[in-house]
């Protein structure tokens, strides 16, 4: 196999099962055609007697999330800002905190985990 193909399988989160010359290939991607380039791979391979491709494309729903808590965060964030009169005598706790949070959902969304 080689290091593009190899990194190809890595960019997705998946199982890869073998049993008696059957590989299952089990997990999420993010389009078909990886579906497809991950069945080529397998294909390849000699000596296999099946192949079982169970990988199943991530809905774009998913993907959204991260793009909506985002927005979420940043209201709420603006809102506790103590600028406003409701939130003038909490003081910049509340706005660092959610700030920290932030930060910690747009590093997990840039990492991919979200």
């Amino acid at each position: 196999m080689s290091n593009a193909e190899d990194d190809f399988l890595k960019s997705f989160r998946n199982s890869v099962k073998t049993h008696k010359g059957t590989v299952q290939l089990s997990g999420f991607v993010n389009s078909q055609k990886a579906v497809d380039k991950a069945g080529e791979i397998v294909r390849s391979i000699k000596g296999l007697k099946s192949i079982k491709n169970s990988l199943i494309v991530k809905q774009a729903k998913e993907e959204n999330m991260g793009t909506i808590l985002i927005v979420i965060l940043i209201l709420v964030l603006v809102g506790a800002l103590p600028t406003w009169p409701h939130s003038k005598s909490w003081g910049y706790y509340p706005s660092g905190g959610l700030g920290l949070v932030l930060l910690i959902v747009l590093i997990l969304l840039l990492m991919g985990r979200i």
